[in-house]
C-alpha cells in the first residue's frame, strides 16, 4: 500500500489541528526530538498519539495500515479514529515501529514544508521577546513550548499524558528531550533569572507556566507594545515621588532627609 503523497501536503490535510506552521513546526520538531531519545521508546504510544494528531487521522490511519502489515477490520479502522486512546493492541513495541518506520518520514517532510512558510505573527513575537529580553536559544525553545502549552492540543496531550514538563523537577530533567537541549542548557536558562524575573514564565507550587500578559501578547491580544506592559517612557523633567510604590511613613522619612541643610549620604537599592 502507498501513501497517497498528496494527503502529506498541508493544504490537503483537512482534520489537522494547528493554529499556524509556527505551532505545527515545534509540535514536529517535539515528536522528533523524542522519538530520537530514550522517552522515545519508553513513552511510545504517547508518541505514537501525539503523532496522530500532527498528521491528522486520515493519512495517520494509512500509515498504520501500512506498516503493522496486516489488515485491519472496520472495527480496528473505528478505534483508530478514536484519538483519544490508543487501541491497546497497539503495544509500545509496535508503537514505536510504526512511529520509526511509518510516521518519522512524513513528520520529517511535513517539517520541511512548515519551515518553508514566512514565520506567523506568532513566531515574530516570540522574536520579539527573545530581542527585548536577549533570551539564548534554550530560554527562547522554553518560552514558545510554554507558550504552546497553553494553545496547543498536542502540547498539553505530551504534558497529561507523557511526562508533565510544567512541574519544575521534571522540566529541569527532562524537557531537554523534548526541545532538543542538553539537561545543562535547561537548567542553566532556569537559573539565569531572565525568564522568571522578566516575568515571562511564572513559577507556583513547583510549576511552571506562561504568565498571562505574555501569553496574550503572544496570542495577538492587547497591546502589541510589549514594552508597555513593563515600563512608560517618563516624558517631563522630574518623575515625582508620588510616583513610587514608597509606603507613607517611608516617604515622610526620605522628605526629611532631604530637606535638613546639613548634608547626608543616602543609599538607593532596587
Amino acid at each position: 500500500m502507498v501513501i497517497e503523497p498528496v494527503l502529506i501536503r498541508r493544504k490537503h490535510r483537512t482534520d489537522t489541528i494547528f493554529i499556524d506552521e509556527f505551532e505545527e513546526k515545534k509540535c514536529i520538531e517535539y515528536i522528533l526530538n523524542c522519538y530520537r531519545t530514550p522517552l522515545g521508546r519508553k513513552k511510545a504510544r504517547q508518541m505514537l498519539t501525539a503523532a496522530i494528531l500532527i498528521t491528522g487521522t486520515e493519512l495517520g490511519v494509512q500509515i498504520i495500515k501500512k506498516f503493522l502489515r496486516r489488515g485491519l477490520d472496520d472495527e480496528e479502522i473505528e478505534e483508530l479514529r478514536d484519538i483519544n486512546e490508543l487501541p491497546s493492541w497497539i503495544t509500545s513495541q509496535k508503537a514505536f515501529s510504526v512511529l520509526k518506520k511509518g510516521f518519522v518520514p512524513v513528520l520529517e517532510t511535513l517539517h520541511k514544508e512548515a519551515r518553508r512558510h514566512q514565520p506567523s505573527d506568532t513566531e515574530e513575537r516570540i522574536l520579539t521577546l527573545k530581542n527585548l529580553f536577549d533570551l539564548n536559544s534554550t530560554e527562547t525553545e522554553l518560552l514558545s513550548l510554554f507558550y504552546l502549552r497553553t494553545v496547543s492540543a498536542v502540547v498539553e496531550y505530551l504534558f497529561d499524558e507523557a511526562i508533565d514538563f510544567s512541574r519544575v523537577d521534571l522540566c529541569r530533567n527532562f524537557v531537554g528531550f523534548l526541545i532538543g537541549k542538553g539537561k545543562e542548557e535547561v537548567r542553566q536558562a532556569l537559573r539565569s533569572g531572565r525568564l522568571f524575573d522578566g516575568y515571562l514564565l511564572e513559577l507556583e507550587d513547583r510549576n511552571i507556566h506562561l504568565s498571562e500578559g505574555i501569553q496574550n501578547y503572544i496570542s495577538g491580544i492587547g497591546n502589541d507594545d510589549i514594552g508597555a506592559e513593563f515600563f512608560e517612557v517618563f516624558r517631563g523633567d522630574t518623575i515625582p515621588i508620588r510616583e513610587f510604590s514608597v509606603p507613607e511613613e517611608e516617604m515622610s522619612l526620605l522628605v526629611t532627609l532631604l530637606e535638613i541643610s546639613r548634608g547626608c549620604n543616602l543609599l538607593f537599592y532596587g
